[in-house]
């Protein structure tokens, strides 16, 4: 398929080519005990659903054991074992996954007690924290901790990555990753569970998919609206958590829906192919009611288009190339409203125009295209090709693709990183992955003491990196500076306070 052979020029057959030879294979190993306990089966699924978007090459060895209904969706099977767990690898993408115990190059181990854990070990502490560290064996201490243990697949893909692609990412890893908190504060995992009142969630792209595994893992109770207006492509599969092969095709609201319905939880779903402003448009009921938005939207103007809604609270999650930032905002409060984090540049004032100059197309034609949603032509994507300097022919796989969705892809959704050959693209789902994790656990945060994350992802340094704050409104934030926005908002939450 067209789509598919794009991605993998992109990301794991680029990297081969540029690195003039395949990936080692990874063993991921699986102790004895690690699939008896909640956090356990979580952290193997979250590294069975990751692994395969970091490198072709898997062998998959451990323990079999039931897999409890509401994980079976996502792996696709209703027993964990070495043989399910290479199935699920290849339902996620191309690639070499068996049950072998022969000798591999990198070794990944999950849980365990004493000895070497191989060349990564990933676990999770008394303290319920996210542990990879390299050569030790890491046990799983605290048999709920989910949230801990789908951060600590993450960790342990950032871990991996500098091993499989040494010439890309050397001097990149530390010995001991180790994530002991929540997004603004608290345990990683929460004391309570996670119940959802209805907040509805702008985009189920990478982060959101993730926000939504993240949901079904930790079991939320609850009601949520899931609006995006995209389908599930071959290319959404390197980044995308949530889907494989079963839901390409489909309509991204549909195939998450779907996939909640089928783990049995009580979460009940609503969804509508649409953004967030066309959806309130037509549901103008709903903008009184907005109490939580949940922001997993791709631009900066997006953000601020959505702040203007005028929600109660906004939790919000976005990436970069290699970091990411998890926040929450009130409205008038004195604090950074989502506009104030993201204020308007000259370089983003409008997105037609600054695609347009990137892509060297008529600001016309770009406005246009992204109104109807028309897949470009061959003809555009070699006017691309020649802007950008590179040969005529480099972007035709992706003919027919909608602009934003090219866009967010070629220019502003990947990882560049230099090779002996030249610039390569990493596939490192791992940053939008613990994004979406952390975004989940912001939901049960009711009064936290920091209201913005920003943390790295690619050099293994998480402790270091991390960055809490409270930032503060800014003067000329086209939204909470001006009284009449800060008065219209006071109005309609004071109004709906004193209805109920």
């Amino acid at each position: 398929m067209a789509d598919r052979e794009s991605e993998k020029l992109r990301t794991l057959r680029h990297l081969g080519q540029a690195l003039e030879g395949q990936p080692p294979r990874l063993q991921l190993t699986v102790a004895d005990d690690a699939l008896e306990t909640p956090a356990g089966r979580a952290l193997t699924l979250t590294l069975g659903r990751l692994l395969p978007r970091i490198c072709p090459r898997i062998s998959f060895t451990g323990p079999t054991a039931a897999c409890p209904l509401h994980l079976r969706p996502l792996l696709g099977a209703d027993e964990f074992s070495p043989e399910t767990m290479a199935a699920l690898a290849e339902m996620i993408w191309d690639g070499e996954f068996d049950t072998s115990d022969a000798a591999s190059e990198i070794t990944i181990s999950v849980g365990g007690v004493g000895g070497v854990g191989g060349d990564v070990g990933v676990g999770v502490d008394g303290r319920g924290a996210a542990v990879a560290a390299l050569g030790k064996v890491v046990p799983i201490e605290q048999p709920t901790a989910v949230f801990g243990a789908m951060s600590a697949a993450a960790l342990a893909c950032t871990q991996v990555t500098p091993l499989v692609y040494p010439e890309i990412f050397a001097g990149r890893r530390v010995p001991r990753a180790r994530l002991e908190e929540g997004p603004f504060g608290g345990a990683l995992d929460p004391i309570r569970p996670v119940t959802l009142d209805r907040p509805i969630v702008a985009g189920v792209g990478a982060v959101g998919c993730a926000f939504i595994y993240a949901l079904i893992v930790a079991q939320a109770k609850g009601n949520v609206v899931l609006l995006d207006p995209d389908t599930v492509g071959d290319t959404n599969l390197m980044r995308y958590v949530l889907f494989d092969d079963r839901h390409l095709g489909q309509e991204k609201v549909r195939a998450a829906k779907d996939i909640v319905s089928a783990s049995g939880l009580d979460l009940a779903v609503e969804t509508s192919a649409q953004v967030v402003k066309e959806y309130l448009q037509e549901h103008p009921s709903e903008r009184e009611r907005m109490t939580l938005l949940i922001s997993a939207v791709d631009t900066y103007e997006a953000r601020r288009e959505l702040a203007g809604e005028l929600p109660r609270e906004v939790l919000n999650a976005g990436t970069a190339a290699s970091d990411f930032t998890v926040s929450r905002h009130g409205f008038g409060d004195g604090l950074a409203c989502l506009a104030c984090l993201y204020p308007p540049r000259a370089i983003d004032t409008d997105l037609d125009a600054v695609a347009g100059r990137e892509l060297g197309l008529e600001k016309v034609d770009v406005a246009e295209m992204r109104r109807r949603r028309s897949g470009l032509t061959k003809e555009q994507l070699r006017t691309i090709a020649r802007h950008r300097r590179e040969p005529k022919e480099s972007h035709f796989a992706y003919e027919g693709e909608p602009l934003d969705s090219f866009y967010r892809k070629v220019v502003c959704g990947t990882t560049p990183v230099d090779t002996p050959r030249g610039e390569a693209v990493a596939p490192l789902a791992q940053g939008s992955a613990l994004a979406g994790f952390l975004l989940a656990r912001g939901l049960a945060d009711e009064d936290p003491p920091f209201r913005k994350l920003r943390m790295d992802f690619m050099t293994g340094a998480v402790p270091e990196r991390q960055q809490r704050s409270n930032p503060t409104a800014r003067p000329r934030c086209r939204y909470c500076a001006r009284r009449a926005m800060r008065d219209t908002h006071s109005a309609k939450w004071a109004e709906r306070a004193k209805a109920s």
